[in-house]
């Protein structure tokens, strides 16, 4: 049946998600849509459009690690986005998810963070979701 709004997963994909309103990350991709819009010829744009989407995750992520959820956990929860479609698919960024690349290079990414016991620092963005 479908997720239940109290399961752990739930909570992680809307910290997820509440790190991209709070860091701002829309604006970043309407600056790079207009961007593209004016150079549609340069590929530059084209790799710096991939990479800005990598870092917007390594930030969501970030922040959904910072706020306790266990990191396996959260790493068996984007394996699992690929196995079947999600119930918030639509409305989220886990929908992003396409293949096993994007899967693997994200929890890879993941294995990397330093995350404090802690919880001490800021994130990358100022907004106060975005602080530890």
């Amino acid at each position: 049946g479908e997720k239940d709004a109290s399961e752990p997963s739930y909570n992680a994909v809307v910290a997820h998600e509440r790190a991209h309103v709070a860091c701002h990350h829309s604006a970043d991709i309407i600056v790079m849509a207009i961007a593209e819009t004016l150079q549609w010829f340069n590929p530059v744009l084209w790799m710096l459009r991939h990479d800005l989407c990598a870092i917007h995750e390594y930030e969501a992520d970030e922040h959904v690690l910072r706020q306790g959820t266990q990191m396996k956990e959260y790493q068996l929860l984007l394996v699992s986005r690929l196995a079947k479609p999600h119930f918030l698919a639509v409305a989220n960024g886990f929908s992003q998810i396409q293949n096993n690349n994007d899967a693997e290079r994200q929890i890879q990414t993941m294995d990397h963070m330093q995350i404090p016991l802690h919880h001490t620092g800021k994130y990358f963005c100022t907004d106060s979701l975005c602080q530890s």
